[in-house]
């Protein structure tokens, strides 16, 4: 099994464009979608006493197409922001208008304030003045880009590296040196387990670049939770591996696995936090708990957002881990295909 490792790692070294692929693409696309959501607007959900009257008369005036209203008392809307059921909430007290923010976030805070300011407008009697913000999490001169920063950490990566690894297994099939491993003594495990980790160290390499590309360059702040963070890259990146090489496995030739490249990445998009599971018809949002792009984002929303620490994120990372042995056992059997008995 070393010598297949030791092979395998001078043939990407020597294979300029895949390195590229690899190392240099991943930034390109990263810097752009940092600059697309640098200058983006969402639409927040913002909780309001409405059994105070001022409150009341305020929340009957907000513009909303500009921040989503959800009705709580003040005792239930301070336990939904802590539960991250809500981005916001408003409340009044002698100093004026509180705006409570669940994570930093410039164009939330200016959509609220906005808002806030617009309604004050259309009415008399209204509480008057700049609505004082806090944040429950985080830095409150944090952007778009360091709130979703990690979304982008996770899906990249693994967009990245399950294109390496799937391409990677076609081209050993098309060249017939997967077929001379399998009719060797080499057990079917010790081959796959090769190839996951030649092509792991690979994504090991990568997930350490991207995170501090994503920290010195581009001004993710991730605290002390750099390591963390790469640890959470590495293990996504090992299941992304297994991923590609089972669907490599699975196609019959390079079209059927460019084929299935949108079957396997585009869902991931849908579990990876962007849209609340709760919002996905049919129940379909229960797929997430097979999805690796869950879990990791997960634990990267912990260590970059909420500024946890590694041990917040261990049920993430054991999952993870279970995915990738999991995935490997099912490579094992399906190379059996590829054994003329």
């Amino acid at each position: 099994m070393i010598v297949l490792i030791k092979r395998l790692l001078r043939g990407l070294r020597n294979d300029k464009r895949l390195l590229g692929l690899v190392f240099v693409a991943p930034l390109l696309v990263m810097t752009l979608i940092y600059l697309l959501l640098s200058s983006s607007t969402d639409t927040p959900v913002i909780a309001i006493d409405t059994g105070n009257p001022l409150l009341a008369r305020l929340a009957t005036a907000l513009d909303e197409s500009a921040v989503t209203l959800a009705e709580y008392d003040a005792m239930t809307a301070a336990g939904a922001l802590a539960d991250k059921t809500i981005d916001a909430t408003v409340t009044i007290d002698d100093g004026g208008l509180t705006l409570t923010l669940l994570e930093p976030n410039a164009a939330v805070a200016a959509a609220v304030s906005r808002a806030l300011q617009d309604a004050q407008a259309t009415l008399t009697g209204a509480p008057a003045g700049q609505a004082q913000i806090v944040f429950l999490y985080g830095d409150p001169e944090a952007t778009l880009f360091d709130a979703f920063g990690y979304i982008l950490l996770a899906y990249i990566s693994f967009f990245f590296v399950f294109l390496l690894a799937g391409i990677a297994l076609i081209r050993e099939r098309s060249q017939g040196t997967l077929e001379r491993f399998i009719l060797s003594p080499i057990k079917r495990g010790e081959i796959v387990a090769g190839y996951t980790i030649a092509y792991g160290i690979l994504a090991m390499i990568q997930s350490i670049i991207v995170v501090l590309f994503a920290v010195t360059v581009l001004g993710m702040n991730l605290g002390d939770n750099v390591l963390p963070a790469i640890l959470i890259m590495v293990m996504m990146s090992l299941a992304a591996v297994s991923i590609g090489l089972l669907v490599s496995a699975v196609a019959a030739n390079e079209v059927q696995m460019v084929q299935m490249i949108p079957v396997v990445v585009i869902p991931q998009a849908l579990f990876i936090g962007l849209i609340p599971l709760d919002n996905i018809p049919f129940g379909l949002g229960n797929l997430a708990y097979v999805m690796p792009l869950y879990y990791a984002a997960n634990a990267l929303k912990k260590v970059t957002v909420y500024n946890e620490g590694l041990a917040a994120v261990a049920p993430e990372l054991a999952v993870l881990l279970g995915l990738t042995l999991v995935l490997g056992l099912i490579n094992t059997r399906v190379l059996r295909q590829f054994r003329k008995i």
